[in-house]
């Protein structure tokens, strides 16, 4: 069976985006691969987006069955912080050029995040080129990019998705803990975004 590989990472965006893989007709022949990087920099969000990957997969799972891996980038040692789609996009096709039943791969973006991301927008540009450029020497073709909610904005994500996947969700850049438990710091960029939302 043809595969989507799931770039998630336990965020509104991406959980939104896994409910449409797993609901929309159009995916229906589709099994889908669930894969979360755990990025360790400075932000020391990889806790509470792994236990909200953990949360919203295991709902998500009641929809429809599917394959959740795990990979970890250290990103402590860099003196500059990579985008996280440069990341995904390379961890994404190192999973697709061994798993030749991979056609998509599949990324959290949305409505809101058009046009008005300059450092994004470049980023898509280098994502897809990482991609051609790690397939340079394979004789098999690169999976296509697709986007399930690019056209739906954050509010409309939020009022799609049901209480208990959208509540377990993470999307706080720069967390504080209480011992194990995070809270969002409420002044990064998706709290104020989520702020407007509830």
């Amino acid at each position: 069976m043809n595969k989507i590989l799931c770039m998630y990472s336990g965020g509104l965006d991406s959980a939104g985006m896994l409910y449409q893989l797993l609901t929309e007709e159009q995916y229906a022949n589709f099994s889908i691969h669930v894969h979360h990087v755990s990025l360790l920099n400075f932000q020391n969000r990889e806790k509470a987006e792994m236990v909200a990957t953990q949360k919203t997969t295991e709902i998500m799972q009641r929809i429809k069955p599917f394959k959740v891996t795990y990979g970890v980038v250290d990103y402590m040692f860099l003196s500059k912080m990579l985008l996280d789609t440069d990341t995904c996009a390379f961890v994404a096709g190192q999973i697709s050029l061994t798993d030749r039943s991979i056609k998509h791969i599949a990324v959290g973006r949305q409505k809101d995040d058009l046009g008005n991301n300059t450092a994004r927008e470049e980023s898509v540009v280098k994502r897809d080129a990482l991609l051609d450029s790690l397939f340079l020497y394979s004789k098999y073709p690169v999976p296509d990019m697709i986007y399930p909610v690019v056209h739906m904005t954050k509010k409309e994500i939020w009022d799609m998705l049901p209480a208990d996947i959208r509540d377990a969700s993470w999307s706080c850049r720069m967390p504080k803990y209480k011992g194990d438990t995070p809270t969002a710091c409420g002044r990064c960029s998706p709290c104020m975004s989520l702020s407007q939302l509830n």
